[in-house]
């Protein structure tokens, strides 16, 4: 629908009703019927938006459990490798005690 747009004429004559088959009632009409349209238009504007705000709050649920699982994921490698390095440590302890000792004895012989 092509409405256009007048300027109020500053001949201060024109505010007297406009005739029925004037370019501007004919605007006025077509803003009237698009108005009529808006209730509905409107309704089905805030269905969507009703159903965007569940999407968006399933979508935020959904990424927190993501999140909160990789998290405890990430945390349990962390700790299996911390027993894993506490491990080998005590190993590597064992392994140059043993040497040291080894080299203890070849000394005294």
């Amino acid at each position: 629908m092509g409405v256009g747009v007048y300027r109020q004429d500053p001949n201060p004559k024109s505010n007297r009703i406009p005739d029925p088959g004037s370019p501007r009632v004919d605007v006025l009409e077509q803003y009237v019927e698009m108005l009529k349209d808006l209730p509905s238009r409107m309704t089905s504007v805030d269905g969507r938006l009703t159903s965007v705000e569940a999407q968006i709050v399933q979508l935020r649920d959904e990424t927190h459990r993501e999140f909160s699982a990789m998290r405890q994921e990430i945390t349990g490698r962390f700790d299996r490798q911390d027993t894993t390095f506490e491990e080998l440590k005590r190993y590597m302890l064992m392994l140059h005690e043993d040497v040291i000792d080894r080299i203890a004895r070849l000394r005294e012989r």
